[in-house]
Formats: structure tokens, sequence, C-alpha cells
């Protein structure tokens, strides 16, 4: 490997590490966006698991979360974190208003 590399000239060796480093950051990238996904997705998992703990019904955790912006394709208006945070106070404000 040595040898081949010795071989080639200044420019070669350049666009050999130009194109190591796009593919060095492609996967840099992927990485980072597969954590944040499955971060987002522990949060999701949290809340609801905090709603269940709450005594929320699974029909009241689906009507906060539909509330709260989940389920729909659109696009970001909010952050995955501010929807969560959304949804959670809005489950606190069901039980207090949860007939007794």
């Amino acid at each position: 490997m040595w040898e081949v590399l010795s071989q080639l000239s200044g420019d070669e060796l350049l666009a050999l590490l130009v194109v190591a480093m796009i593919i060095l950051l492609g996967l840099i990238v992927s990485c980072v966006a597969a954590w944040q996904t499955h971060r987002e997705r522990e949060m999701a998992v949290t809340i609801i698991q905090d709603m269940l703990d709450q005594g929320l019904s699974s029909d009241q955790i689906e009507r906060v979360l539909k509330a709260a912006g989940f389920g729909s394709r659109s696009t970001r208006a909010h952050s995955v974190r501010e929807r969560l945070l959304a949804a959670r106070s809005a489950a606190r404000e069901n039980i207090r208003g949860a007939p007794t």
C-alpha cells in the first residue's frame, strides 16, 4: 500500500485526501443524525411513561401527543424537545382538570 501511495503525485495525494475527508465527514454526519433520532425517541418514551405513571389512559395520551404535534408528518415548526415538554404540560393539565 505504501508503494502505491509513494508513486502518487502531490495533486493525486491531495485529491485522495479530500475524498477520504468527505467520506469521513459523511460518516460523522450519519452518526450524529442517528444519535439525535435515538435521543428524540428516548425522550418521547420517557414522556409517555411519565404520562402513564400519572394515570392517563392511552386515549388521553394519544390526544395529548396529537395536540403537541406528534403523529403528523408536517415540517418541524418546533423542536422535538419543545413538543415533548408541551405534551408533558398538557398531560399535567389534563390530570388536574380530570373529574375525580
